[in-house]
């Protein structure tokens, strides 16, 4: 990740297409925002899948240890389903100290 502070009196120059800006519609904004959110959930699925295999557990295991449908699983590792905030944060423990998340979900 890159921070950096813009500075009003002093505008990026050269990278901003000032027409294709003023052409870009709200219904173009909507479009790239579903392309987006697909893509933020298919990389939570690959996430999701790679934490399942790295602890060990097929998809039936996982899903009993941590209390949802199998289907659940299914669809986030697929990225059908986007993840809710408790779960991620599950997730992130599981990933962080899988050990201890299973023994206390145990």
């Amino acid at each position: 990740m890159v921070r950096f502070r813009l500075d009003p009196a002093r505008p990026p120059s050269g990278r901003t297409n000032e027409a294709l800006l003023d052409a870009t519609t709200e219904a173009m904004i909507r479009m790239q925002q579903a392309v987006d959110d697909r893509e933020d959930m298919q990389q939570e699925g690959r996430f999701v899948r790679k934490l399942r295999r790295r602890i060990g557990l097929t998809q039936i295991e996982f899903a009993r240890k941590i209390d949802v449908p199998v289907s659940t699983v299914r669809e986030w590792e697929s990225g059908r389903r986007a993840l809710g905030g408790a779960e991620r944060s599950l997730l992130r423990i599981l990933d962080r100290e899988p050990e201890a998340a299973l023994s206390a979900l145990a």
